[in-house]
């Protein structure tokens, strides 16, 4: 009787091209994370421009425009925290699938 012979290539191929798929998931959700955080950045910055803008101004006409858009700034501030929160856990999930 012959003895069997079972080839791994295809099995450590199939096991390659999932793990090349699991980083690229990883590398992805990394940069929309980046990409997110850049964002909240940005409207933090013009956070701090409206306040700047709100001590410089003597109009209470302009005061009052300026503090409408500051609250809606600071609520765009606080949904992109809660998406960002959100990015980071999917992150960390793919990292864990990833590693696995």
């Amino acid at each position: 009787m012959s003895a069997f012979k079972f080839d791994l290539q295809k099995v450590l191929n199939v096991r390659n091209i999932e793990e090349d798929i699991a980083q690229n998931k990883f590398q992805k959700a990394k940069s929309e994370k980046k990409e997110i955080e850049e964002k909240l950045e940005n409207l933090k910055e013009a956070k701090r421009n409206i306040h700047r803008y709100i001590r410089e101004s003597s109009s209470v006409e302009k005061l009052l425009h300026a503090r409408r858009f500051l609250d809606r700034q600071e609520d765009k501030i606080e949904k992109q925290q809660q998406i960002l929160f959100q990015k980071k856990k999917e992150v960390a999930k793919k990292q864990k699938h990833m590693l696995n």
